[in-house]
């Protein structure tokens, strides 16, 4: 089932004022940044002590998750600046920038993780087990799913892309863990290469994701069509009203979460008196306003 643009009507929770909203996904947004770097820094540490790629990749990702962090709040702190006369319709859009970079940013840890992984492959390393770090690991990716839930949490009445993303990111990131466990514990029963190739599986589950993202942030950026089911509703609204007769095109122009347009040209019902048609796109665009959470503009077509 494709993913709908309007789910204002069966969300359980409201979104919040604009000005509130962004501050609580900065604050979010700066606790998830806390701990990815306090989880960076412990897992390098092991990585380091144990010379194990599986960990020391596990411990980039975080570093990469460090940074999608800062550029996530740097974004949120740009969209609270108020719109103006050069940005008309505000800074929303900058979320959708900040998925953007971040995608980026995992490829190219994903890109560097598998140049490591096939150098573990051809080039003998040792590598040292230790249970308290099997310990240390494990607890982190406890730790992921927690900080996962967490941001689960918050976006209810955010409703962000960006929140979303770091949630589904900690769970993903949390099965990579788990993966490098099962490296870190099993390099020590077999070949030294097996430690290679726990690493290159990390990096490909880090770029296969990180494309994913990648896809997602550009097909928004460029502008995405108004899914099916949505028009489907929004033109069975307007042909309710007698004085429409046909809807000939709706076009979405998203500018952030807080803020949507849609534009919707109408054929009008011939002979129609004028304080009929004022009063019939005015309950219309109020409609799809209260329903959808869009800015309905109907322009009458001939």
């Amino acid at each position: 089932m494709k993913k709908r643009f309007f789910e204002r009507e069966k969300k359980a929770y409201p979104l919040m004022p604009t000005d509130k909203r962004t501050k609580s996904a900065t604050i979010t947004m700066c606790i998830g940044c806390g701990v990815n770097l306090a989880l960076f820094f412990v897992k390098m540490f092991i990585g380091l002590a144990s010379n194990s790629l599986p960990v020391l990749g596990d411990a980039i990702n975080n570093l990469a998750d460090t940074i999608t962090c800062i550029i996530a709040v740097a974004s949120f702190l740009i969209v609270r600046k108020k719109s103006s006369g050069a940005v008309p319709y505000g800074y929303g859009r900058m979320e959708y920038i900040a998925d953007f970079m971040m995608s980026v940013v995992v490829c190219i840890v994903g890109g560097a993780l598998v140049y490591l992984a096939v150098e573990r492959l051809t080039l003998p390393y040792l590598m040292t087990f230790n249970w308290l770090y099997f310990g240390i690991i494990a607890a982190t990716a406890v730790v992921k799913i927690l900080l996962g839930l967490f941001y689960r949490w918050r976006n209810k009445g955010v409703d962000s892309g960006v929140l979303k993303g770091a949630m589904l990111d900690s769970f993903t990131d949390a099965g990579i863990t788990v993966t490098t466990l099962i490296g870190f514990s099993l390099a020590r029963y077999a070949s030294l290469r097996l430690d290679g190739i726990f690493g290159l599986i990390v990096a490909v589950v880090i770029i296969v994701n990180g494309a994913k993202l990648l896809v997602s942030s550009t097909r928004t950026l460029l502008g995405r069509p108004l899914d099916a089911d949505s028009a489907e509703k929004i033109t069975s609204l307007l042909l309710e009203k007698e004085a429409v007769s046909e809807v000939k095109s709706l076009h979405l122009h998203e500018y952030g979460s807080a803020y949507k347009e849609l534009v919707i040209e109408v054929v009008l019902t011939e002979e129609m008196k004028y304080d009929i048609i004022k009063k019939t796109i005015a309950e219309a665009t109020e409609e799809i306003g209260s329903r959808f959470g869009v800015v309905a503009k109907i322009c009458i077509a001939r």
